[in-house]
């Protein structure tokens, strides 16, 4: 009995400064009720969408910052285009004849940090990412709605009477999704594309005060006990169907980031270079290691 006794003091202890004091960053979904600007969304006024809030947690005794899983640039998460169609149909016209997933089964994983982007990778529920495969169909078709979206909404920003087919905005000029683009080259600030563009860390921008400043979108700071949550919008999850399992790639934060890459002539590959990220800024200490978090799953059926 006495070594039962301390058995569990043991387990109790290593519980409380083990799990409970690593930081956790949790997943879950909330539905909102919106209004509907999509001609592609038959017949509903208003819509219900569902959002990933991502929870950070910080159970530590001490001020830390770290990595985000993903930088929120956008309410929309960065999901890439993984395959190369051959169609001369405009972009607009494509999302209005999207495919649709429904009872499907995919898993969704929220990509490593340590590069700038941290993308989101969808795959079907059987396919091993530890053997070669192809991209999926699905992401495509759920990054070409993301497409459409932002940039609806750039054209909203820079002059309000012109619209992409794809949308209910009734006394709007319809442009064709490359005029649009076009047009908000020419229209939009230079500031914009400086933040757009960016897709890998550079040697100089790992400073204490570029962190704090020019990419704070991609860091959180949590004071002792702290919690802070950010949330993304699922809409492209929603229109195209199907039931999604979300998970974070890699349930470690690392304690650095990938610059640009170098090309190596000797092996013929680009190789991306580990810079190392300051061990403590204004009082907010690095968290490097394991933390604890979750899977969250979405159903969406043709009922919706």
């Amino acid at each position: 009995m006495k070594h039962f006794i301390l058995l569990l003091i043991l387990l109790i202890t290593l519980y409380k400064y083990g799990y409970s004091q690593c930081l956790s960053i949790e997943l879950s979904i909330e539905w909102k009720s919106e209004n509907n600007v999509l001609k592609i969304i038959e017949n509903q006024d208003l819509i219900c969408v569902p959002y990933l809030t991502i929870t950070y947690r910080n159970n530590t005794e001490k001020n830390i910052y770290l990595l985000k899983t993903i930088n929120n640039i956008s309410k929309y998460p960065i999901i890439s285009s993984t395959i190369s169609l051959n169609t001369k149909m405009d972009l607009s016209e494509q999302v209005e004849k999207h495919l649709t997933f429904f009872d499907e089964e995919f898993n969704v994983y929220i990509g490593k940090s340590c590069y700038f982007g941290g993308g989101w990778e969808i795959l079907g529920r059987n396919i091993d990412r530890n053997s070669e495969y192809e991209g999926s169909v699905i992401q495509n078709v759920i990054c070409d709605i993301y497409e459409i979206l932002k940039t609806q909404e750039l054209l909203n920003n820079i002059n309000d009477k012109y619209k992409l087919s794809c949308f209910n905005y009734s006394n709007k000029q319809i442009l064709t999704y490359n005029e649009a683009s076009k047009f908000i080259y020419e229209n939009h600030s230079i500031e914009f594309y400086k933040n757009e563009v960016i897709l890998n860390y550079k040697d100089t921008d790992i400073t204490n005060e570029k962190i704090i400043n020019e990419l704070k979108n991609n860091f959180v700071f949590l004071k002792e006990k702290q919690v802070y949550s950010e949330q993304f919008n699922l809409i492209g999850f929603y229109i195209s169907g199907g039931n999604f399992n979300f998970t974070i790639e890699d349930s470690v934060s690392y304690g650095f980031v990938y610059l640009e890459p170098i090309f190596s002539e000797e092996e013929k590959r680009w190789n991306f270079q580990k810079k190392n990220l300051p061990e403590i800024i204004n009082g907010y200490y690095l968290y490097k290691g394991n933390f604890n978090t979750n899977s969250v799953y979405l159903e969406i059926d043709d009922k919706k």
